[in-house]
């Protein structure tokens, strides 16, 4: 019995969402910091969102996108990185506005609405950052848009 709920269980997850990866690719964010996508996770539901309380679900033909993605200090100095300009493009061009990160590897790291983040001097960080509003589930994400800047996504071979 307990072999076949599990079975359910992992099939459930795997039935609500998938997985794009992206070409390991460096673009530049700002003066001496580089950020590179390395998968967008489409999915049903999320409880990384504005608030903590709840677990967010999509519609009947959306997905939640959630990135995964790099930040690198090229530089020695620190830096404050501001997010808010950070957004993803799908193929008609719709900007998809972050909403929260985490630092991947942080347990009660989340940031609500608190998209600024320090990056110490040659320093790399992984992050989870999360969309709105939700995209159609058929719908690509081909480009990323930072502060004014378009870079288009090449898939992983």
């Amino acid at each position: 019995m307990k072999k076949i709920t599990l079975l359910l269980f992992a099939s459930f997850l795997v039935l609500s969402c998938s997985v794009n990866k992206y070409a390991d690719t460096y673009y530049p964010f700002s003066d001496g910091v580089e950020f590179k996508i390395k998968y967008v996770n489409f999915s049903k539901y999320s409880d990384l969102g504005e608030d903590p309380n709840y677990q967010y679900i999509a519609g009947k033909e959306g997905r939640i996108l959630q990135t995964i993605f790099s930040l690198k200090n090229n530089t020695q100095e620190d830096k404050e990185l501001n997010l808010n300009e950070f957004y993803l493009l799908d193929s008609k061009n719709q900007k998809y506005e972050p909403t929260a990160i985490v630092q991947s590897g942080k347990v009660g790291g989340m940031a609500q609405g608190q998209l600024d983040i320090k990056l110490k001097a040659n320093k790399e960080k992984t992050f989870t950052m999360t969309f709105k509003p939700a995209i159609n589930k058929n719908e690509k994400i081909t480009g990323v848009l930072v502060n004014g800047k378009e870079h288009k996504l090449s898939p992983s071979s």
